[in-house]
């Protein structure tokens, strides 16, 4: 099922630009619809997205199906969705093409109405290219063990995938900090010699290092405890990623947030981690900007994004390697019902594709119904430009 009629009256619309600071100027498009429900269905239900390159022409979304935390049920609306013109019109399906046998529906394709089991995201987890091109994607969850191993599929072309194949995650079993659960849930960095470096977390968040194409991981360190963050009331958790052209590591954390299943709740300080020797040691900074999940895109002109949410979802840009923020780019209103999880991706050098929720709202305001209360996830697009 495509969506491009339904959003052909959006595509003229006009882009307010938006000064973030005294160096970008953001400009935002229209939003758009990706998916939507036919009714009011509450919190988890098509919100929560996260998004995935799967090849240098297509791009998937993955998401909650029926609620947060519901690994089985009857899904009330298609999973995943994915784009094969950089996010301008979508379609529910499997968006990879496997090499060998296909992987059970909770992994590649579940339709609206069907009874699901062992759903946990798929996988589009941890994704990254490395410079051969070749690029691969995570399962959400690791599995417990001597050693822990995680899911890992992988292309050599960036069309046809293969796996999954269980990767190693090696701890010392010595060391302090031994993880209850890992869960990998943002964009692993690729470092010029073609390591990849990952975080994932669960009590802490760790990071962890491949010097093999993702076929093992080795413990780097543990990023931040609650000792960094003594504001927050979790985590530090939900660790996002960023290499920065000086070499230093940038990543960005939840500290805390009430829930209250309203959509409405105001997050904690995130915390800041930054590591000039690779990820061995760090030094911290509480941020003035509150949220969850944060999720950080460095741009092809320098501009370092970052979206978050609770309240509302926002956008900011740094372009000192995330040290000063500008002013923040409103892409939901701040007392709007949505999860507060939204994500970002550079589709075109300079241009971002911004993915958001709303829950149990009036969708008028985006799209020419009729009134009624949804649940969906809906695009817009973000030009950039760094100004000097």
């Amino acid at each position: 099922m495509a969506f491009s009629a339904a959003l052909v009256f959006l595509a003229g619309c006009a882009t307010r630009p938006s000064i973030t600071g005294l160096q970008v100027l953001a400009r935002k498009g229209r939003p758009f619809v990706i998916l939507k429900t036919d009714k009011a269905l509450g919190w988890g239900v098509a919100n929560h997205p996260i998004l995935c390159r799967v090849s240098d022409k297509r791009i998937a979304l993955s998401y909650w199906i029926a609620g947060d935390g519901a690994y089985s049920g009857t899904a009330p609306v298609s999973w995943p969705v994915y784009s094969d013109d950089q996010g301008k019109t979508w379609q529910f399906g499997d968006p990879y093409e496997w090499a060998g046998e296909k992987p059970p529906p909770e992994y590649s394709f579940i339709e609206a109405g069907t009874d699901f089991a062992n759903y946990n995201f798929g996988y589009f987890m941890a994704a990254a290219q490395l410079p051969s091109s070749e690029r691969i994607a995570h399962a959400r969850y690791a599995v417990a063990g001597s050693p822990w191993t995680v899911a890992v599929v992988r292309s050599s072309d960036g069309i046809r995938w293969e796996g999954p194949v269980q990767a190693p995650i090696n701890i010392p079993s010595d060391y302090p900090y031994q993880p209850a659960g890992l869960a990998f849930e943002q964009k692993a960095v690729v470092t010029p010699g073609g390591n990849i470096l990952v975080t994932a977390y669960w009590n802490e968040p760790f990071l962890f290092e491949s010097r093999n194409r993702g076929a093992s991981y080795d413990l780097v360190s543990v990023v931040a405890t609650k000792a960094d963050a003594p504001w927050g009331t979790e985590g530090p958790c939900e660790p996002s990623l960023a290499l920065l052209p000086n070499g230093e590591l940038l990543c960005i954390m939840r500290t805390g947030a009430p829930w209250t299943g309203t959509g409405t709740a105001v997050a904690q300080p995130l915390l800041a981690a930054r590591s000039k020797d690779g990820g061995r040691t760090w030094e911290y900074q509480k941020m003035p900007i509150v949220g969850v999940m944060p999720k950080l895109e460095l741009m092809s002109n320098g501009v370092l994004a970052l979206a978050t949410g609770r309240p509302g979802n926002r956008l900011y840009f740094s372009t000192d390697g995330g040290r000063t923020w500008g002013r923040e780019v409103v892409l939901t209103r701040l007392d709007g019902k949505t999860s507060g999880y939204c994500d970002i991706l550079e589709v075109a050098p300079g241009r971002l594709l911004a993915v958001c929720d709303t829950m149990d709202t009036d969708m008028t305001g985006f799209w020419l119904w009729e009134p009624k209360e949804v649940n969906g996830i809906f695009g817009v697009f973000v030009n950039v430009m760094k100004l000097f």
